[in-house]
């Protein structure tokens, strides 16, 4: 019988020896069995030249297969079984090309061709694992290329092919890892850009810790901290003006401590300071007026509204 999975007769030159023995043994008339044996014997002939066909179509060599074609011919296989060998054959050198040459399009396209000529499963199986682990080479190195890149559409697809390839986690944690960074970055990017043109200082100083915790550049953080420096000078110089016309001194000491750490200039807090150096005089001379008039001593009554003037 054959080796392969070739082309074969409804029964096979097994199934039909089985069916005459039956029929045989059955008392069947010999008339009624001349054909089944005829055809049996040329069934018997046709065997060596199919299994001839079967090694020649895995053989890689056109001479061998050539010439069981003829010996095919010669015990009288119709041409399109004889075909089907030779559609056979040439899968099996293209397979066998496509395996050296490791194309992925090429190995596809061959395994396709192969399994529709009806090549063995093995040969199969094995130009399977060999597309397999192109698929995957390609697949790492691309994850390496997306991960030097750290560029967020690269690193999503190449993580996506990974898997389709069959990459463990360990393979994957790095990329995704380094998605996850890039992604975190993005969003703190855009946060920053909104903060800009923003008027809430502690909103801006949080959308800058994201920022500086996503590991942004001094470059990228600049026009935010700019944007804060100046919302809070801002805010500090408008604190500073309501102190000094309210001329109270907690507010005054408060919008001068909050203007000193926002880096107002020293002509707006040098005014300030005068403010509040004056508003101390007062107070001061108040209390030294209060302490004379409890004390009804004239001569410190007069040094305590001498002082008060001067304030």
């Amino acid at each position: 019988g054959r080796r392969g999975g070739g082309p074969v007769s409804r029964f096979g030159i097994g199934g039909l020896r089985e069916a005459f023995e039956e029929a045989e043994a059955a008392g069947l008339a010999p008339s009624e069995l001349e054909l089944a044996r005829q055809l049996l014997g040329e069934e018997e002939l046709k065997a060596p030249a199919r299994d001839a066909l079967d090694r020649a179509s895995t053989s890689s060599d056109p001479v061998h297969l050539e010439a069981a074609i003829w010996e095919g011919v010669a015990v009288g296989l119709h041409m399109d079984e004889i075909e089907e060998w030779r559609r056979r054959f040439h899968a099996h050198v293209a397979l066998e090309e496509a395996c050296q040459r490791r194309s992925v399009a090429g190995l596809s396209a061959a395994i396709d061709v192969g399994k529709t000529a009806g090549l063995p499963a093995k040969e199969l199986s094995a130009a399977a694992a060999l597309l397999s682990d192109e698929l995957k080479r390609i697949a790492m190195s691309r994850l390496e290329e997306a991960l030097n890149s750290r560029n967020i559409p690269k690193l999503k697809v190449a993580i996506e092919e990974g898997k389709a390839a069959g990459c463990t986690a360990a393979e994957l944690v790095d990329a995704e890892a380094a998605l996850r960074e890039e992604q975190r970055r993005d969003q703190a990017r855009i946060r920053l850009e909104g903060a800009t043109c923003s008027h809430d200082a502690a909103e801006i100083e949080s959308a800058l810790e994201e920022g500086r915790a996503a590991g942004l550049s001094a470059e990228e953080l600049g026009p935010a901290e700019a944007r804060c420096l100046q919302v809070r000078q801002t805010a500090a110089l408008e604190a500073l003006e309501e102190a000094m016309r309210d001329r109270s001194i907690p507010a005054l000491r408060a919008a001068l401590k909050e203007g000193k750490a926002a880096g107002l200039s020293g002509y707006a807090l040098a005014h300030a300071e005068a403010v509040l150096k004056e508003e101390k005089e007062k107070l001061v001379a108040r209390a030294d007026l209060q302490a004379a008039l409890a004390s009804r001593d004239l001569e410190e009554l007069r040094a305590a509204v001498a002082r008060g003037r001067a304030a």
